[in-house]
């Protein structure tokens, strides 16, 4: 993947939002194919909805969650601690749904992989418990 110089100084986040952007300027290229980056989406997390009344995930998992935010494609996969979910569900470009997978109490990274590869993560993670 070959991205070419920013045209100006990145936004590499901050002690309060960990997760900054990238500016591109002219071209870019996936897999030989010009993109235009005015128009390359990215999937943004906005938050996550546990199941009921919950406010964290089960750690037996088979829960279906959402995934709110924007940007996100069909194809796209729910990622939690850095392994994909058997199961994710697109539902709109700002709403996916994944079974969650079974994981001891505590607190794991969230991602959304685009099928183009574009990713997005929660800044808050996913959280498990009894």
């Amino acid at each position: 993947m070959l991205f070419n110089r920013p045209i100006s100084q990145p936004d590499l986040g901050s002690n309060t939002s960990a997760f900054g952007n990238l500016y591109l300027s002219d071209k870019i290229f996936i897999n030989n194919n010009e993109i235009n980056p005015s128009v390359l989406t990215i999937p943004r997390v906005s938050s996550i909805v546990y199941a009921g009344v919950r406010t964290t995930a089960n750690v037996s998992g088979n829960e279906t969650l959402t995934v709110n935010g924007t940007g996100f494609d069909i194809g796209a996969v729910v990622l939690v601690d850095n392994r994909p979910v058997d199961i994710t569900t697109f539902v709109s470009n700002t709403e996916l749904s994944f079974v969650t997978p079974i994981r001891s109490s505590g607190t794991y990274s969230l991602f959304v992989v685009n099928s183009d590869g574009s990713t997005g993560a929660s800044s808050t993670g996913i959280t498990y418990a009894e």
